[in-house]
């Protein structure tokens, strides 16, 4: 529907699996960037998880399995840092309008989040209620996916589609230029 006036791609060097691209999209007669990323994950299995229920339940604990479930966090941690740093710093040097989507991998009070935001946004917070969670997991709490749209975005909806299609639940947000 609209045209497209220019692509990219960020590659994170530190990750083979996770990646940022972006697409000038023409609209009304502007450009509108569109950032679509997926930071670095914890990458936990059903190992790390039975760690961390033992730790929970405060069972027999295997403290090998928890030190290792800290080293991926650890990990993962320093990886998202570097790949938000990295798009906050492209999208900072944009100078039109922007929407920034995707997994995060990370909470709203987090680095990650923090350093993309930046003046951007969040639907969410405009336009969602209650926890707004997106992850699929046993708690069902997190809000690890976002679209931070420009101030000059008008944020109509925000919903979030409890539906199992992956481990993820999907955004749907309306938005206005």
């Amino acid at each position: 529907k609209y045209p497209i006036v220019d692509s990219g791609r960020l590659d994170f060097k530190n990750s083979f699996a996770n990646d940022c691209i972006y697409t000038d999209v023409e609209v009304n007669g502007k450009a509108v960037r569109v950032y679509n990323v997926h930071f670095q994950s914890i990458q936990l299995g059903q190992q790390d998880y039975a760690a961390i229920d033992s730790v929970e339940q405060k069972s027999k604990v295997k403290w090998t399995d928890v030190k290792a479930v800290v080293k991926k966090m650890k990990t993962a941690y320093a990886k998202r840092a570097l790949q938000a740093e990295a798009v906050g710093a492209h999208a900072g040097n944009y100078s039109g309008n922007k929407i920034i989507c995707g997994d995060f991998n990370d909470v709203p009070v987090s680095y990650t989040y923090e350093t993309v935001r930046q003046e951007l946004q969040d639907a969410f917070v405009a336009k969602g209620n209650g926890f707004g969670a997106t992850f699929v997991n046993k708690l069902s709490i997190f809000r690890i996916d976002y679209v931070l749209p420009s101030k000059d975005i008008k944020v109509n909806s925000y919903r979030t589609v409890r539906e199992n299609y992956s481990d993820h639940y999907p955004v749907c947000v309306t938005l206005t230029l």
